[in-house]
C-alpha cells in the first residue's frame, strides 16, 4: 500500500468545503424559492454538513490506497473460471430468457461443439481407420439433445455414429432431433452391448447422459448404462458433466465415469476441477460480454472462428 502525504489530503479537503460552499450558497435558495418545503431544504443542508464532517475526519486519519498492482490483483480475485449448480442453471436461463436464445439453437450449436472436440482429439488417421465408429449414448434431457445433434454432425464430419437412447421423451424438440438421425440412416440400438462388445466395436463413446441439472443417485436404467461403461476400455467423452458425477463435487459416490475428454458448455462447472482425463475443451462460443460479466466468470478467448477452446 502507498500512503497518501497528509498535504496532499488537506488539500483534498479544503476543495472539497469550497465545493460545498458553493453548493450550499447556490442550490439550498434555488430549492426554496421554487416552493420546495424547508423540510428539504434543512435536510439537504443535514446531508452536506454530515459529508463535511466525513472529509475533515478522513483528512485527520491515516489513510492508504492501493499500489498500482493491489487493485488488479484484488478486482481478479473476484472473478471465476466455473460455474456452480445453480449458477450454471442461471446462466442458461439468461441465455433463454434476457437473451432470446432458444433450446434447439443451443443444442444445435452444442452439439456442433461436441462433434468438432471428438475429431479434434481422435482424428481418423490417428484412430488408424477410415470412419471411425462412434457409440453416443443419450440421455431423456437437454444433454441427451447436445448428444443427438453431435451424431449428427459427427456423420457429416467423416465418422459412423451409432445412437443408443434409452430413455426418450416426447417433446417436439427431441423428436424432431430423432427423426433427423433416422431420415439419415443413423442407427438407434434398443439395447446397450457389453462392454466387451463395445470395445470391439467402436472406437469412441459419447456420454451426453446427464447434464449440470443432475442430483441424487443414479436411477434404473442408467445405473445399469454407467455400470457397463465404466468396463469398457475406449476412450469416453463426457458432454459438460461427467455422468454420475456430482456438479460441484465430483465422482463422490464413485459410481461416476472416468472420460478421457470432457466438453464443457458455455462454461467449465465446478466438478471439473476434479477432471483428470486427457483433454479438456470449452464449447457453446454464444456467451455475451455483458452476461460474461454479469456472473463474474472469466472465459478464454476462442482461436480464430473457432467454435471450441482447449483448456487443459
Amino acid at each position: 500500500s502507498i500512503p497518501i502525504p497528509s498535504h496532499a489530503m488537506q488539500l483534498h479537503s479544503v476543495f472539497a468545503h469550497s465545493l460545498f460552499r458553493g453548493v450550499i450558497k447556490s442550490v439550498l435558495p434555488r430549492l426554496c424559492i421554487e416552493g420546495r418545503s424547508h423540510h428539504v431544504c434543512s435536510t439537504f443542508a443535514d446531508v452536506v454538513v454530515a459529508s463535511t464532517r466525513s472529509l475533515q475526519r478522513l483528512s485527520t486519519s491515516p489513510t492508504t490506497m492501493a499500489g498500482p498492482g493491489e487493485a488488479a490483483e484484488n478486482a481478479e480475485e473476484k472473478w471465476k473460471e466455473r460455474l456452480g449448480q445453480e449458477e450454471a442453471r442461471e446462466f442458461d436461463n439468461s441465455l433463454l430468457f434476457e437473451y432470446e436464445f432458444s433450446i434447439d439453437q443451443l443444442m444445435e450449436i452444442a452439439g456442433l461443439c461436441v462433434a468438432q472436440a471428438v475429431v479434434c482429439c481422435y482424428p481418423a488417421q490417428e484412430v488408424g481407420v477410415a470412419r471411425p465408429q462412434v457409440l453416443v449414448l443419450c440421455g431423456p434431457g437437454n444433454n441427451g439433445g447436445d448428444g443427438l445433434a453431435a451424431a449428427r454432425h459427427l456423420l457429416f464430419f467423416g465418422y459412423s455414429p451409432v445412437i443408443f437412447y434409452p430413455k426418450r421423451t416426447a417433446k417436439e424438440i427431441y423428436q424432431i432431433l430423432v427423426n433427423q438421425c433416422e431420415k439419415m440412416n443413423i442407427p438407434f440400438l434398443e439395447h446397450l452391448p457389453a462392454a466387451a462388445e463395445i470395445n470391439a466395436q467402436f472406437h469412441i463413446v459419447v456420454d451426453a447422459l446427464f447434464g449440470f441439472s443432475f442430483k441424487g443417485a443414479v436411477r434404473p436404467p442408467f445405473d445399469t448404462v454407467l455400470g457397463t461403461l465404466k468396463q469398457v476400455q475406449k476412450p469416453i467423452a463426457s458432454v459438460d458433466i461427467p455422468s454420475g458425477w456430482d456438479v460441484e463435487k465430483g465422482d463422490t459416490a464413485g459410481d461416476g465415469l472416468r472420460p478421457d475428454l470432457l466438453i464443457s458448455l458455455t462454461a467449465p462447472k465446478e466438478c471439473s476441477k476434479f477432471f483428470q482425463g486427457r483433454f479438456h475443451y470449452l464449447g457453446l462460443r454464444v456467451i455475451p460480454t455483458e452476461l460474461a460479466a454479469k456472473y463474474k466468470v472469466k472465459l478464454p478467448a476462442y482461436p480464430g472462428t473457432d467454435q471450441i477452446v482447449r483448456l487443459s
